[in-house]
C-alpha cells in the first residue's frame, strides 16, 4: 500500500479529532531514497535540530515551574469540554478554561503571566513579539467554598480576552502567581495555539518491541506545507503525543520525500510510543461504597475513603472513560448542586500490592492527573511489610482522575506498563515551522486519531 493509498483511507482529522477506532497498515520509509534526516545533511543552509529523544510521556521534563502544595485540582482545557487538551486556534473566537483551588480560608487575586517557548519548551521570545497589549492579566474570578470539610477558594479564568490576545502561533506557558509578583509562582500550565494552515492525516502502525508483551504504536503525519510558506523540509518538524502528555512530546525531522510536495513525518523505531497498560480509573463522583471503594469513615476531616487495593499481577481494568489524563469535575460530579464550590476533599488511601508480594528496589508512588502525574513526596507510598503492600495517602476532590504507580527504576516502571493494554488511546501531531525570521517555532497545524 503506497502512503498516498494509506493516507486516502485515513481521512483528515480534525483539530479537536474527533473519536474513532483506526487500524492503518503502513509500510516503512528509513533512511533510504527520498528520506530526510537532519542528522545527515550538513548544507549549512539552517542549524540541524536534534530529534528528540523523550522516553518518558508524564512528568516535568519540559522544565516548568513546581507546583505549590495549596495549589489543587487544575484544570485546563478547551471552554466547555474538562477532557480537551488545550489547544487554541489563532484568531479563533474560543476560549481556554483555567480553573483550580488554593486550600486556604480566605482569597485574593492572583496573576497569570504568558511565555512563549519553541517546541522544546524553551521560553524564547520577550512579551511584546507574542502579545498584542497587556503582557499579564489579573484573576479576579475567585470564591470561597460552601459546606465542605476542607476551606479552599476556587479561581477561574478564560482567555483570550480583551486584555489577553496573542499574536503569533506556537507552545506557550501560562503561571499563576501572587498578583503582580511575577517570581512568587503558585503553578505552571502548557498550552498550544495554532494556524491550522494545512490539513493533518494521520496513519498508525503497530511495531514489536522486545522486551513487551504487547505492540508499540509508531505514528505517522502527511501534510502539505502552505502554498505561500517559502521554506525547504528542513523548516519543517513534526512532534507527537499520547493521551494529552503534552509535555513529553516525542518530535522527529526526518521526512519522507517520496509524495511532494506531500510531507511525511514519523518517529524511528527507536523512538516509538511503548505499549501502555491501563489507567487506573477513579471514580469519586459519589463518597458511598462501590466496588473500588471499600470504606468510607467521615469521623475525621476531611474524610478518609479507602480504596479497593490494586494488584500488579492484574494492573488496571481499562474500562474508565478516555479522559486525556485530565481532571473531571463539573461534568462528573452529580452528588452537590456546585461541584466547584461544594466538592469535598477527602483523603484516599491507595493500596498495591506487587506481584509476588515483594518490595521493590526503589520507591513507589502513585501519579494521576490529580498531581499532574509528578513523582512528588507527598504521593509517595509505604512499605507495610506484615500485609505485603504499599499504602499511602492524597487529598483528592470529589471528580474523576486517571492515575498510575510508578517509581525512579525503569526496569520496574517497565514492569507496571506491561498490564492490561489500554484500549483506546489519542494521538496528536503538531505540525512545527521553524521560521528565521521569528527566531522561533511557529505551530502551523495540530491533527490526532484515536485508537
Amino acid at each position: 500500500m503506497t502512503t498516498a493509498q494509506r493516507i486516502d483511507k485515513a481521512a483528515t482529522q480534525r483539530f479537536y479529532f474527533p473519536k474513532r477506532n483506526v487500524l492503518v497498515l503502513v509500510m516503512f520509509f528509513f533512511f533510504g531514497a527520498g528520506c530526510v534526516s537532519t542528522g545527515a545533511e550538513e548544507d549549512g543552509s539552517r542549524t540541524p535540530r536534534r530529534v528528540e529523544e523523550m522516553r518518558s510521556e508524564r512528568g516535568g521534563a519540559a522544565g516548568f515551574s513546581t507546583t505549590s502544595s495549596t495549589a489543587q485540582t487544575i484544570q485546563f482545557h478547551r471552554e466547555g469540554d474538562e477532557t480537551s487538551v488545550p489547544i487554541l486556534q489563532l484568531s479563533n473566537t474560543e476560549q481556554l478554561r483555567l480553573e483550580f483551588d488554593i486550600i486556604e480560608d480566605q482569597g485574593r487575586p492572583l496573576s497569570v503571566y504568558f511565555y512563549h517557548a519553541d517546541r522544546n519548551w524553551r521560553r524564547d521570545l520577550s512579551p511584546s513579539e507574542y502579545l498584542e497589549s497587556f503582557q499579564r492579566d489579573d484573576i479576579l474570578d475567585y470564591r470561597p467554598s460552601r459546606g465542605t470539610e476542607t476551606n479552599f477558594v476556587h479561581y477561574s479564568y478564560a482567555f483570550p480576552n480583551e486584555s489577553i490576545q496573542f499574536l503569533i502561533s506556537g507552545n506557550y506557558i501560562v503561571r499563576v502567581s501572587e498578583q503582580g509578583d511575577e517570581d512568587r509562582v503558585l503553578f505552571e500550565r502548557p498550552f498550544f495555539i495554532s494556524e491550522q494552515r494545512t490539513p493533518v492525516n494521520m496513519a498508525l502502525e503497530s511495531v514489536i518491541l522486545p522486551g513487551f508483551a504487547s505492540t508499540g504504536v509508531q505514528p505517522f503525519a502527511v501534510f502539505t506545507p502552505p502554498s505561500n510558506t517559502q521554506a525547504t523540509p528542513f523548516n519543517y518538524s513534526v512532534c507527537f503525543a499520547r493521551n494529552g502528555a503534552i509535555d513529553g512530546l516525542r518530535c522527529t525531522d526526518q521526512a519522507s520525500l517520496m509524495n511532494q510536495p506531500a510531507l511525511e513525518f514519523y518517529l524511528t523505531p527507536a523512538n516509538v510510543f511503548e505499549p501502555t497498560a491501563s489507567s487506573y480509573f477513579l471514580d469519586l463522583t459519589s463518597l458511598r461504597l462501590s466496588n473500588r471503594i471499600e470504606g468510607i469513615d467521615r469521623s475525621v476531616s476531611p474524610f478518609e475513603l479507602d480504596l479497593e487495593p490494586d494488584l500488579g499481577r492484574l494492573g488496571a481494568a481499562g474500562f474508565g472513560p478516555l479522559l486525556n489524563g485530565q481532571i473531571v469535575v463539573s461534568q462528573a460530579s452529580h452528588d452537590v448542586a456546585d461541584p466547584d464550590l461544594a466538592g469535598q476533599y477527602v483523603n484516599v488511601n491507595f493500596r498495591f500490592v506487587p506481584e509476588g508480594g515483594r518490595r521493590y528496589g526503589s520507591d513507589l508512588f502513585v501519579v494521576g492527573s490529580f498531581n499532574n502525574w509528578q513523582l512528588e513526596q507527598s504521593s509517595k507510598l509505604i512499605w507495610i511489610p506484615e500485609r505485603t503492600r504499599y499504602e499511602g495517602s492524597v487529598l483528592i476532590k470529589q471528580g474523576q482522575y486517571d492515575y498510575e504507580y510508578m517509581t525512579t527504576s525503569e526496569a520496574v516502571n517497565r514492569q507496571l506498563r506491561n498490564g492490561v493494554p489500554r484500549l483506546e488511546n489519542t494521538y496528536t501531531a503538531f505540525v512545527y515551522f521553524d521560521d528565521i525570521s521569528l527566531q522561533t517555532d511557529r505551530l502551523i497545524s495540530v491533527g490526532g486519531t484515536t485508537r
